[in-house]
């Protein structure tokens, strides 16, 4: 009898594809799992040997059993395949079932170590096989997904490796604690359709009988779409998703609100607030990295990549964004959430034009210049590029006649201004002093302000008496307007870091280029800190510091560690322990006002979150 090929020839082959299969799978493999692996090949060589040798007894009485022994032995992917699956149960929900797929082709295998249940363990591998892995490596072994999780920029989250990257960034079990506390009090605080509302969590406040008490710290309402956002970037930068990691319920909630706020055209949330775009920035960037997170689940496909073409609808042709629908403005704030979400999308390989980076980079080259010392700016006006300024939060109480101001120009307190604050029960102390000044009107959003006007200005101090406060009087054309000063917050270099983080995202910089290098100079020079400057302005400002955080991680060394260190003592130090607040952190910074607690809180999630949250775009390690 003759055959088409010879037999011994063919199993030579079988035995080079087989040894070439596991050479490839064992450089992606940690240590542990490469002896497992060692040991079972050389005992399925062995019996490869026995087989050959008697290969037509064993075909003839057990060839079943054979194909048994090649599947068990040949593992392709570890137990926690397995736990995840399991872990994808329909759960009934009003809209569509939001679940990660079942059967996906994975390109590579797991490099974290444990299941994702055992973050807070010791991770089983070597510490110095954590990658810094550049954006552009999508699949490398330290990036990468499993049991139908999320691969490449988003794999870092997942595993036990994830302590690797704690520990090798600079932080620490206190950190990953600060973390945890901060998601159990998002958890606690989200409303029952999914949102977490800016004005109106404190309705969820006592619920938990292990917390009680009441969270003051109410923002407006118009921006739930947004603070939604902020709060699922939290659990899903955790590791979980729609239908997998321990914060899944919240997770699927709050994308289900997003997808119910989203129009026929792609825009998350109303369109008639004042600043549309931030809700829809942030909740797109949200629903991408949900998407990404959940095994690219279709049920998300559609209305992400929808978001995401409104984002592009949106931008001002050859520039950036402003707070609404291509409004022919541009700001460096919103700019870097879009920038920020397109690249997300461009990670979970949505369509992104190349067209929409480089109108960004046409911007921000321009509010970026060496004669301002690579200081970014504002946004441009006619008049020139506007940076960052001081901000009073302050609270009108009335008006005094404009014939004061002569009194007020001499440092006097007018008889009319006195009177009138005693009758609202705030009056003056003796030593009660006057001082000149100009007040910008500033309209606060989330992440910039908006210039108005500037007017002619008093400061009154009555910092000795018993119940120290402050107010400012503003000369407008029929009146003097009276507000009694919340806070007054310092400029900060919040434009700076937003700006280096574009470049970074956009892959515009080496990372040793100068708008980087000068921009890390300037945010070295101004730390986190908890308290005020010599003027009285508050040098708390969570925005900043989330964005200087982001920029100087990217960066690495020389300044990275010593702003670590600092930003990690601020926001720890100042968590609130106990009662319904415990796990937040105080709506006392810049912003705080019309964004809340929630705004507040998952600022300093993210930052704490940072030595995982996206892989380091630069080869230079950070410790």
């Amino acid at each position: 009898m003759s055959y088409d090929y010879d037999e011994d020839y063919q199993d030579e082959i079988d035995d080079v594809e087989l040894r070439d299969f596991w050479a490839e799978q064992l450089q992606r493999a940690p240590w542990w799992l490469i002896s497992i692996v060692f040991h079972a090949i050389l005992a399925l060589l062995a019996t490869l040997a026995v087989i050959a040798t008697k290969r037509e007894t064993v075909q003839e009485a057990y060839p079943v059993e054979v194909y048994k022994v090649e599947k068990k032995e040949v593992v392709l992917k570890p137990k926690i395949r397995e736990e995840k699956i399991k872990d994808t149960k329909p759960v009934p929900t009003d809209e569509p079932v939001i679940e990660d797929p079942v059967v996906r082709e994975v390109e590579v295998s797991d490099h974290h170590e444990t299941n994702t249940n055992e973050d807070q363990q010791m991770a089983k591998g070597d510490l110095d096989a954590a990658s810094d892995s550049p954006f552009n490596a999508r699949f490398d072994n330290s990036s990468i997904g499993v049991g139908g999780l999320a691969g490449g920029y988003f794999g870092q989250r997942l595993g036990g490796g994830r302590k690797d990257l704690v520990k090798r960034g600079g932080g620490s079990d206190l950190t990953e604690s600060a973390v945890k506390a901060g998601l159990e009090w998002l958890k606690r605080h989200q409303s029952g359709d999914g949102r977490w509302d800016t004005d109106g969590y404190t309705s969820q406040c006592g619920k938990n009988p292990k917390f009680s008490g009441f969270c003051e710290g109410a923002g407006n309402q118009e921006y739930d779409p947004a603070m939604t956002g902020f709060a699922l970037l939290c659990f899903l930068a955790s590791g979980s998703s729609t239908s997998s990691g321990e914060y899944k319920e919240q997770v699927k909630k709050g994308i289900n609100f997003l997808k119910q706020q989203q129009d026929a055209e792609g825009c998350i949330g109303t369109r008639s607030t004042e600043h549309h775009m931030y809700n829809h920035a942030i909740g797109t960037f949200a629903l991408i990295e949900a998407y990404a997170m959940s095994n690219y689940n279709p049920l998300l496909k559609i209305p992400a990549q929808k978001a995401v073409d409104f984002l592009l609808k949106a931008q001002n042709p050859g520039q950036g964004w402003r707070y609404t629908f291509s409004k022919g403005e541009d700001d460096t704030s919103v700019m870097g959430w879009c920038v920020t979400a397109l690249r997300s999308a461009k990670e979970a390989k949505l369509s992104v034009p190349d067209s929409a980076f480089e109108g960004a980079t046409n911007f921000l080259n321009k509010v970026t210049t060496e004669s301002n010392g690579y200081r970014a700016a504002y946004r441009e006006r006619e008049d020139g590029l506007e940076f960052e300024g001081s901000v009073i939060d302050d609270d009108e109480l009335f008006s005094i006649d404009s014939k004061n101001a002569e009194e007020l120009d001499k440092g006097n307190i007018p008889r009319e201004l006195a009177d009138k604050l005693k009758q609202v029960g705030k009056p003056l102390g003796y030593n009660a002093t006057v001082e000149k000044t100009q007040i910008t009107n500033i309209n606060m959003a989330l992440g910039s302000s908006r210039k108005l006007q500037t007017n002619d200005a008093w400061i009154i101090k009555d910092v000795v008496s018993s119940n120290p406060q402050e107010f400012v009087l503003q000369k407008l054309p029929d009146r003097i307007k009276l507000d009694q000063i919340n806070e007054k917050y310092a400029a900060s270099e919040s434009m700076t870091a937003v700006g280096m983080n574009a470049r970074v995202f956009m892959e515009i910089t080496s990372g040793n280029d100068v708008y980087v290098n000068q921009g890390a100079q300037r945010l070295s020079q101004n730390p986190p800190i908890w308290g005020k400057d010599q003027q009285g302005y508050s040098l708390i400002n969570y925005y900043y510091w989330y964005h200087g955080t982001l920029a100087l991680f990217q960066k690495g060394e020389p300044h990275w560690e010593e702003w670590n260190k600092k930003m990690v003592d601020v926001l720890v130090n100042n968590q609130i322990k106990g009662g319904c607040q415990d796990g937040s952190w105080p709506p006392v910074g810049k912003r705080c006002r019309v964004n809340s607690r929630i705004y507040a809180t998952a600022l300093s999630i993210m930052s704490l979150q940072i030595y995982y949250r996206y892989p380091k775009s630069f080869g230079n390690r950070v410790r």
